[in-house]
Order: structure tokens, then C-alpha cells, then sequence
């Protein structure tokens, strides 16, 4: 377990670190989602309520067309006398509503012929471009007296057409009739504005639909609640007459505008809804994830749904209190239980109540709602201005708190890898702790520097495992210690993890060595005891050769062979317990050991090339002492002869004689045969240790007497 928290608990902080700036962006979403709903339940109910637009258009009827032979000047438009009654019906396009309408046109024109002769002339009146039919069509054209002008009358889809004479300075009169549906704007072309026409025109408009007239059409010389009306002498303009009528003021209009504005609605309510929460509280909606904001959106949007649905039965005034009392209710229980209850009842509620009346104003108030939105935005910014210096310190307190916890989860992050290292480095020096206490129990006693170094790098390896395993204790840090403890603990426990890993590999070297220096006592150890018993096997044959061919005629060589008869056997008695300490496993000093293995083989070498010499001396002295059996070599011929001979039986030649040294028991045998006479009155000295010798002759059995040659 980490020292600053459970596994669950930094996940937790990790979680609530990294959910910063995602609340406007989800508030967009919600405010995209719940606009398409709100469009799609607008055009629900405003398609039930009105007919459909599709194959209507804007309605622009042609001036007439005067034509003339080659030649001849056409006939001029004098006066136009237009009655028109218009009537109006909202229709639905798409996803706006617009203004269906139908026109019924009886118009009147005077065409005046000003050439002196009459002539073939020919009347065109054009029908509307893109208009699927025409009903109740007449034209009819009279002279001056009203009878009829005669003529022909041609009809076609494009328009109507007459052909005929026209007397000199005489006028004709055309009067055209028919009926014809348009949308939204009807627009009527009377002059090319080359010749002054005389202009009487009344629109009617039963049911009083708002009508605008753009600045570049002819404007109206009267105007009533249900009429419109054009007298203009002398009109030399080619201005069109045009009214527009828009649907806004209608009821499908008003209900089409606040689906619109729904958006409008729900979006100054999710920044409205963010922007207080965070002035009480910053940071409060960062727990706050897509569903919750949709459920709050939804609440809200409420009312828009209830509204839209219900006003076209029981009327607007009806239509606020049922919305508003079950949505607000509804959106006052959501944000109390995401926040508290006063935030809810003093911010979110009248917040909600003020978003959703702009929305109403400016959907109905329609010649007001420049006003209304510049009301609307005098409010919130004076809202925005008087909190701004609070709402800003809380943002950048709440923003450097973040901060912080983001760096603490990082650190928190680095101290868990630490963590994680500082105990891997615990499991393995565990190990090499393992391993020199096995070879600290296996290693003999003998190695003392090398298991000293060991034992000592143990104990400091042991106490340093001690403080790391402190060191990932839970309780040392608390679940909210700041950044730089953190920070601090993490570098301790880096520098306790190779601290860690130098002394392990310091100690598994000493225990490398220790195993080294083991094998190696060891195999001293048995070299030594090999050359040792070597040692003692030659003594065993020196002692037997010794015991076997001492003789006491020779008291002091005799001593002496006892003497290193003792010595032989005082270090064989300590060879043995030597090699009683070494089968025994318990305190074995395998060096001591291996060294007094190698003193006692050697000083057992020693004393039993001591013992082969003094025991050959002693031989010697006792075969001129004591005359044996044994053969000796005659230096001439090599004949064996007996040692009692003093001449050798097959040549003859004198034996050498023999004259012993007293200080050290050499035998000095002399050629005398072939020295020269008077050799015995010199002086004779040990070739061994350079005693004086005595000038007597051994001749058999002891003799003192010179041989005599043989005759």
C-alpha cells in the first residue's frame, strides 16, 4: 500500500484531477441536442396547425406589354386602376414558417394610340413566372363609348395576349381579372418608367396581416387597418408595388419563433446555471458528467415542450402557468440534489424564470425585440460586472488549487513508481540476504577477516531493509500532504532504493569472496593432510630402518637416534590429534589447521631425514665394531670380500682402512695403498665435520694392529 493513500483513493483523486473544462463544451452538446428536439417538436405542432407552402412562390406580376408594326410607335400606358384582395394564410417550409396568400387582381389599363393612322397593335399581359395555374381568367377590352373593342384575345400559360386596331388619339380599355396564389411577398410591375402614368391602386387585406413595404418599392399614399392605396398623377418611376408579409405575428409564427429561441433560452441558462455555481463554489461541477447536465437541460427545456404543445388549444396566457409549474418544480428538486437547496431556490429558480421570459418576449414582442434583447443584455452584463471581481479571485484560487492537485498526483504518480522500484529492490536484496546468511552458516571458522567483512555488510544491508520497509509504510504521509512532501518522500525513497542496490552488490562480492576464500582453506586443508600423511609414512620406514640396525656399541649416536625417535613420535602423536580436530566439524579453523598441517609435515620431514642419517652413522660405527657377515667391494677389482679381510681374496689388493671420527661417528676409509710412507705420522681430520682423528687401524675384531701384506 502506498504511503499516501489506498490504490482506490488515488484513482479517485486521479479522476476528480483530470475532469477540468469539460462542462461548457458538454453544456454546447446538450444545448445542440435539445435544439434539434425542440425544432423537430416545432415543426410537430406547427405542421398540425397549418397546410404545407411547397409549389408557392414569390408572387411577381409583369407590366403589360404594348407592341407596334415595324415602324410604328407602340400605344402608351396612360392609367392604371389595380383592386386587389389579398388573403393570408401561415404556412409551414422546412423549418420556418412563412405567409401563404392569395391575390385576387382586377386591374384596369387605358393604352392610348398617338400615331395620326390606325394600325394593327398588339396588347400582351403577362401571367406571374412560376405559377402553377391560373383561375377565373378574363380579359376584356372597350373603347371610349365602353362597347366592346373587338380584336382577338389569344390565352396561353406564359399570359394573354389581344390583337387589334386602335383608331388614331383613340384609348382602349383593358380590363384583366384572375386569381393566383403566392408566399410571402407579392409584387406588382405597372411602367418602364419612359412615359407618366396615371396610378390608382387598393390593396385590401382582410384579416389586418402585418404587411412591410421595402424602401425600393413605390410607397403607399393611404393607408387604413385593411387597406393599402396608391393615387399618383403623372407616376414616372419603373418601382415595382411590393408588399411583404411576414408571418411572425401570427400565431403558427410566434409559436415557430420561441421553438427557435429555445436554444437561445437553454443556452443562457447553461451559462447562466455554470457561471453562478461557480461564483458560490468553483470547481463544483467538475463531478458533474453528461447525464446529470442532460437531465438539468431536459428539466428546463420542459417548459418549452409544454408550451409548444399546449398553446395552440387554450392560448398563451394559459399555456405559461401549466409549463412553468410542472417544469420549474422539476428543475428546482434536480439542481437542489447536485448542489443544495438555496442555490437552487435563489439562483437556479429565478435564472430559469428570467431565460424563459426573455425567450416568450422575444418570441411574441415582435416590433420590441431589438429592445427586449438589448434589456436582456443590459442585465447580464451589469450581473457579470458587479460579481466579476469575486467570481475571478474564486476561479483563480479554485484554478492554482488544481494546479496543485495536478501536480500532486503527479508526484503521487512518481512516489508510487519509487514505491514499486523500493520494493523490488527489497525482494532482491532479501535474496542476497538469504544467500550470505547460508554461506555464513556453511563457511568454516578459519576465514575470520572474510566472514567479519560479510557479517558487517549483513547487519548495515539488514538495517538499511529496515528503513525502506519504513519507508513504504502507510501511515508516514497523509492522504492530502502537499506537492513538495511528495516530492521530498520520493526522492528519499530513490535514494534509499540505491542505496539498496550498492550495498547488495557490496555484499553479494564479500559473499563471493567468502565462498572463494572458503574453497580455497579447504583445498589447502587437504593438501596439507596429504603431504602430512606422506610425511608420516616415510617416518614409519625410517623408524623401521632406525630400530632395526641400531647396535650399542655407540652410546652417543645411540642417544641421538633415540632422541629423534622421540621428536618423530611426539609429532606423530600431534599429527593424530590434529587429524582428530579436523574430521570434527565443529569448530574447524581450517586455516590454522592447513598451516600446522604443513608445519608438522615438514618438521616430520625434517626429523626423519635426521633420524635416516644419525641411524646410517650408527650403522656404520657398529658394522667396524662389530665384524659381520657383510660383503665388502674390493676398490680394485670390485671383488666382495668379507669385512674381516683385510686383503681381497681375488686380486689381492690391500682393503681401505678405516679410521671413525669420535665427534660426529663419520667412518673415514683410507686408501693406504696408495699413499706414501710415513702417511700415519700426519695428522688425520673427520672428511664430516673436521674432528681430529685417531691413527688406529680396525683389523679384525677391534684390531688395533696394521695387516700385514700377504707373502
Amino acid at each position: 500500500m502506498p504511503c499516501f493513500g489506498s490504490p482506490q483513493e488515488v484513482w479517485m483523486r486521479r479522476g476528480r484531477a483530470s475532469r477540468r473544462g469539460m462542462t461548457l463544451v458538454e453544456v454546447l452538446v446538450v444545448i445542440a441536442i435539445l435544439t434539434v428536439l425542440m425544432c423537430v417538436l416545432s415543426v410537430g405542432v406547427v405542421r398540425s396547425m397549418s397546410v404545407s407552402s411547397s409549389g408557392y412562390g414569390v408572387l411577381e406580376v409583369p407590366a403589360p406589354l404594348a407592341l407596334a408594326p415595324e415602324g410604328r410607335s407602340a400605344p402608351v400606358l396612360e392609367a392604371a386602376y389595380l383592386d386587389l384582395v389579398v388573403d393570408t394564410t401561415p404556412a409551414l417550409d422546412g423549418l420556418s414558417v412563412g405567409t401563404r396568400y392569395g391575390v385576387d387582381i382586377d386591374a384596369t389599363f387605358q393604352v392610348r394610340n398617338r400615331e395620326p393612322e390606325a394600325s394593327q397593335v398588339q396588347l400582351r399581359f403577362p401571367f406571374p413566372g412560376g405559377i402553377a395555374d391560373i383561375r377565373d381568367v378574363e380579359l376584356l377590352l372597350t373603347d371610349e363609348d365602353g362597347a366592346p373593342a373587338g380584336g382577338q384575345v389569344h390565352y396561353g400559360l406564359s399570359g394573354l395576349s389581344w390583337v387589334g386596331s386602335i383608331p388614331p388619339d383613340q384609348v382602349r380599355t383593358a380590363r384583366l381579372r384572375y386569381a393566383a396564389q403566392g408566399r410571402d411577398t407579392l409584387s406588382l410591375s405597372l411602367s418602364d418608367g419612359r412615359q407618366p402614368l396615371r396610378l390608382r391602386a387598393t390593396v385590401a387585406l382582410p384579416g389586418a396581416p402585418s404587411v412591410v413595404i421595402p424602401a425600393d418599392a413605390l410607397q403607399p399614399t393611404g393607408q387604413t387597418d385593411t387597406a393599402l392605396t396608391w393615387e399618383i398623377d403623372g407616376l414616372l418611376s419603373d418601382a415595382p408595388i411590393t408588399l411583404e408579409l411576414p408571418a411572425g405575428d401570427s400565431v403558427l409564427g410566434h409559436l415557430a419563433a420561441f421553438g427557435r429561441l429555445a436554444a437561445l433560452g437553454v443556452a443562457l441558462f447553461g451559462a447562466g446555471f455554470w457561471y453562478l455555481s461557480e461564483g458560490v463554489r468553483p470547481g463544483r461541477l467538475d463531478d458533474f458528467r453528461l447525464g446529470g447536465l442532460l437531465l438539468l437541460t431536459l428539466n428546463y427545456g420542459l417548459f418549452y415542450a409544454i408550451f409548444l404543445v399546449v398553446s395552440p388549444s387554450i392560448g398563451a396566457g394559459l399555456a405559461v402557468p401549466i409549463a412553468a409549474g410542472i417544469s420549474w418544480p422539476l428543475l428546482t428538486v434536480h439542481v437542489a440534489r447536485i448542489t443544495d437547496l438555496d442555490f437552487a431556490s435563489r439562483r437556479a429558480l429565478p435564472l430559469a424564470v428570467v431565460s424563459t421570459l426573455l425567450v416568450l418576449a422575444l418570441a411574441y414582442a415582435d416590433g420590441h425585440r431589438p429592445l427586449i434583447g438589448l434589456g436582456g443584455l443590459i442585465i447580464g452584463a451589469a450581473l457579470v460586472t458587479t460579481t466579476w471581481r469575486r467570481w475571478s479571485m474564486g476561479r483563480r484560487s479554485w484554478q492554482r488549487e488544481q494546479a496543485h492537485a495536478r501536480q500532486r498526483a503527479r508526484q503521487a504518480r512518481a512516489l508510487e513508481a519509487r514505491l514499486k522500484t523500493l520494493r523490488a529492490v527489497i525482494t532482491t536484496t532479501s535474496g542476497h540476504l538469504a544467500v550470505a546468511h547460508r554461506v555464513l552458516e556453511e563457511s568454516p571458522d578459519g576465514l575470520g577477516p572474510e566472514r567479519a567483512e560479510v557479517l558487517r555488510r549483513v547487519e548495515r544491508l539488514e538495517g538499511s531493509v529496515a528503513r525502506a520497509r519504513r519507508l513504504c509504510a502507510p501511515s508516514l504521509l497523509p492522504d492530502d500532504a502537499a506537492a513538495e512532501h511528495l516530492s521530498a518522500r520520493a526522492a528519499e525513497i530513490e535514494r534509499a532504493a540505491v542505496a539498496l542496490e550498492d550495498q547488495a552488490v557490496s555484499l553479494e562480492r564479500a559473499t563471493a569472496t567468502l565462498e572463494r576464500a572458503g574453497t580455497t582453506a579447504i583445498e589447502a586443508l587437504f593438501r596439507s593432510m596429504t603431504h602430512l600423511e606422506a610425511a608420516e609414512g616415510g617416518a614409519d620406514l625410517a623408524e623401521i630402518e632406525a630400530r632395526s640396525g641400531t647396535r650399542a656399541t655407540q652410546p652417543r649416536l645411540h642417544s641421538e637416534v633415540e632422541s629423534h625417535l622421540g621428536e618423530l613420535l611426539s609429532l606423530r602423536q600431534a599429527a593424530s590429534s590434529l587429524r582428530a580436530r579436523v574430521s570434527t566439524p565443529e569448530g574447524r579453523d581450517l586455516r590454522a589447521q592447513a598451516s600446522e598441517a604443513r608445519r608438522l609435515g615438514q618438521a616430520i620431514e625434517q626429523t626423519t631425514d635426521l633420524l635416516k642419517l644419525a641411524a646410517g652413522r650408527l650403522r656404520e660405527v657398529s658394522a667396524l665394531s662389530e665384524p659381520g657377515e657383510a660383503a665388502l667391494h674390493c676398490p680394485g677389482c670390485g671383488h666382495p670380500h668379507p669385512e674381516r679381510s683385510h686383503f681381497c681374496p681375488s686380486c689381492g689388493l690391500q682393503r681401505p682402512e678405516a679410521f671413525p671420527c669420535d665427534a660426529c661417528g663419520h667412518v673415514n676409509r683410507l686408501p693406504t695403498h696408495l699413499l706414501k710412507d710415513g702417511w700415519r705420522r700426519l695428522s688425520l681430520h673427520c672428511a664430516s665435520c673436521g674432528a681430529g682423528v685417531q691413527r688406529q687401524q680396525h683389523g679384525p675384531r677391534g684390531s688395533t694392529e696394521p695387516p700385514q701384506p700377504p707373502p
